[in-house]
């Protein structure tokens, strides 16, 4: 009986202790001057501080802890113009946010850094780490990067300009095995994590003008514009099959459900499905905002004429002229020079985070 209670006990305590830790919560506190919000929401930490009218906040991936009220004090300095705030948070490193007057700005940006171009065609920096994989599209295949490892990865025997229907998902590469002018039969599936590669082989013959216009679980689906026929491609089983026509009708998924669906819904209505990435962060070019504030705007480059690629918890990664950059937490990186991102920018640079 007494050892029937303890096991209740300790059920009814993982229980407690895994809603604790789950739970989200929205405070608010006073620190001297600074006003501060503090969530907990989705493995993350955010804060708001407001001080001299003008509100600075963060974000951080760590889950919360037995205390709340972790922003112990606030350091204050000023750089040029701009007033910069770094909390002292218990249990995370910390960093500046700097506010020019207009918006939140990053540290480095008033410090002026540059990133000089390099001289060689291609330049890799050896600063991801063993869990960043990057992948450059050099039109015969790819350049493979991750952490101290770097390789060329050939597949055509010549070269591709166009990649339109390359499709990332989680850390697969899904593209058409290029080999003729106008159609392709069959798609090369790239694990990013290796740089290994399979083909799915298919008796179709699918034409260029084609779009990924949606994805479900393992598969995505690609539309041809020519044919008017929808094929789905699972990637992790390696087949394809034609699942939409003019004679068979058409499908989509809402909300991770099979519908029907119509031919106008995607030669007229330019119709697509894809799931949500839940991601944390809105980017618009050189500026971010947290989804807990859309409001708040942050300026972590300071040229606007940059393309944006992907972000991952408190990583961006963009490109600027011919540069690869990484910012996090207030810091810029030079990840790769390569020159031919002056010429082409768009779907060449692939970053899968494990």
């Amino acid at each position: 009986m007494i050892k029937k209670f303890m096991y209740v006990i300790l059920f009814f305590s993982v229980i407690i202790i895994v809603k604790f830790f789950t739970a989200q919560y929205s405070i608010s506190y006073v620190i001297e001057d600074f006003n501060i919000k503090e969530e907990a929401r989705n493995g993350t930490m955010y804060f708001e501080i407001t001080y001299d009218n003008k509100i600075y906040n963060y974000m951080f991936y760590n889950s919360r802890k037995l205390t709340k009220k972790r922003i112990k004090s606030v350091k204050v300095e000023k750089i040029g113009e701009s007033l910069c705030l770094t909390p002292d948070i218990k249990g995370i490193d910390s960093y500046s946010v700097c506010h020019d007057g207009t918006s939140l700005v990053s540290e480095h940006i008033l410090k002026d850094k540059n990133y000089d171009n390099k001289t060689e065609d291609f330049y890799y920096s050896k600063k991801l780490n063993k869990n960043e994989f990057v992948l450059i599209w050099k039109y015969d295949g790819f350049y493979y990067m991750n952490e101290d490892e770097q390789k060329s990865i050939n597949i055509f025997n010549k070269d591709r300009y166009s990649n339109d229907l390359m499709y990332q998902k989680d850390k697969f590469l899904i593209f058409p095995k290029y080999s003729d002018a106008y159609l392709f039969s069959d798609f090369v599936v790239l694990d990013m994590t290796s740089g290994d590669y399979k083909y799915i082989t298919t008796d179709y013959k699918i034409n260029y003008n084609s779009k990924v216009v949606g994805e479900h679980n393992n598969s995505i689906y690609l539309f041809d514009y020519t044919s008017n026929k929808l094929y789905e491609v699972n990637y992790k089983k390696r087949r394809c099959k034609l699942v939409g026509d003019e004679i068979k009708g058409y499908i989509k998924y809402e909300n991770g459900r099979k519908k029907e669906a119509s031919l106008n819904n995607y030669i007229k209505e330019n119709y697509t499905f894809f799931e949500d990435d839940n991601k944390y962060l809105d980017v618009d070019k050189n500026y971010f905002s947290y989804c807990n504030n859309n409001s708040i705007k942050f300026r972590y480059f300071k040229d606007d004429n940059i393309k944006f690629v992907d972000s991952y918890k408190n990583n961006l990664y963009f490109v600027s002229d011919d540069n690869l950059l990484k910012y996090t937490n207030n810091s810029v990186e030079l990840l790769v020079h390569y020159f031919e991102l002056n010429f082409n920018s768009g779907n060449v640079v692939f970053v899968y985070n494990k």
